[in-house]
């Protein structure tokens, strides 16, 4: 494997990684179609999905066939050929925010695979084995590696790979979790904040209680006070210090709009992200809803009566949107971190909050 091979192989996987946040404005509509409106809205979410798929991963799994990893290795200049002339077909139907980004990518990766590999010489991918015959033999490419590089390397592509898909296959469900198709289109008060979010979640439980029981545990939430309700153990893992209160502490009932809401010590990852990490209060209407703002996100909490003894909790998230490198990464972040983190966190926030609630 030569030094340009490896380069080639870290650059599709890179790439591949960027065309997420583009794939997903063709899937989510945000895009100017070509086709007629009415097809173009009835064919963009499924086959949006298709380019998603086969672009992102597509280009993901090329580059570690550029470097040898097995299944792809034999084939992955050809895989690297089609996932990138999806990527092009995806812009020509679907023109999203962040297209002539992605174009000007497409075109000097596509370039770099063309230039950087001879088309007439099959380029080297046999992997690295360990052996007793000594360090770096090479093995037959009709065999997979075998030894620990070799099963290594494909357990970190699998894994990669897997985990870029879930969002494909996965993210309409746990960005949607416990709500109604009304719900998901429904105004809420917070909305007003940020317009036009990059991303939004919607997730919501109902709880046996009328809304003036769930308030008291909403509104003493915070790292500093009551934390949120999640896992609190990882949350420790990771440093924040959270152990979450299980009763209502007379206290904490006092928050008002601009008050500030603790998320991380001030001393968190020795103070990388500044004193205050952590959240203003932006609206806060007491046994209705409150929203809490960041510079990343906003968080509504809206409790909504069905009758005197039912409330619905429904909990949006929107992330900021903006234009430039750093939105752009922001939304990346969103996209393959936050939201799958966020979606497992607030589950239990919302499941504590209902079983806290109904047994008091």
């Amino acid at each position: 494997m030569t030094r340009k091979q490896i380069a080639v192989g870290v650059l599709l996987i890179v790439v591949g990684m960027l065309q997420v946040v583009p794939a997903e404005s063709v899937v989510n509509g945000a895009f100017h179609s070509w086709l007629p409106s009415s097809l173009a809205t009835s064919v963009a979410p499924w086959l949006g999905r298709v380019f998603w798929a086969v672009t992102s991963v597509g280009v993901v799994a090329s580059g570690f066939g550029a470097l040898g990893i097995w299944p792809v290795a034999p084939s992955w200049r050809r895989m690297a050929f089609i996932s990138l002339a999806s990527s092009l077909l995806m812009l020509a139907l679907f023109w999203s925010q962040y297209a002539f980004f992605t174009l000007l990518l497409d075109l000097v990766v596509l370039a770099v695979v063309r230039l950087w590999t001879d088309p007439g010489v099959a380029p080297s991918t046999e992997p690295v084995a360990t052996s007793a015959a000594g360090l770096g033999a090479r093995q037959s490419p009709a065999h997979p590696a075998t030894g620990i590089a070799g099963h290594l390397g494909q357990a970190i592509a699998a894994v990669v790979l897997l985990y870029l898909a879930l969002p494909v296959v996965l993210r309409p469900w746990y960005n949607t979790w416990g709500t109604s198709e009304a719900e998901l289109r429904q105004r809420l008060p917070g909305d007003s904040i940020t317009r036009e979010p990059a991303h939004q979640t919607t997730h919501a439980i109902t709880v046996r209680a009328p809304a003036s029981a769930v308030w008291p545990w909403l509104v003493q939430g915070g790292t500093a006070h009551a934390g949120l309700y999640t896992y609190d153990w990882l949350e420790r893992a990771f440093g924040l210090g959270v152990h979450n209160a299980y009763r209502i502490v007379p206290e904490w009932q006092h928050l008002a709009v601009g008050d500030f809401v603790r998320a991380a010590p001030p001393d968190w990852l020795g103070g990388l992200f500044g004193p205050n990490v952590g959240f203003h209060v932006a609206r806060l209407e007491p046994n209705q809803d409150m929203t809490w703002a960041s510079s990343f996100i906003d968080w509504s909490f809206v409790l909504e009566p069905v009758d005197q003894q039912t409330t619905r909790l429904i909990v949006r998230t929107r992330v900021h949107n903006g234009h430039g490198a750093r939105y752009y990464l922001k939304s990346l972040a969103a996209i393959l971190a936050f939201e799958p983190a966020h979606y497992i966190m607030e589950r239990k926030m919302l499941l504590t909050v209902k079983e806290l609630v109904e047994r008091s």
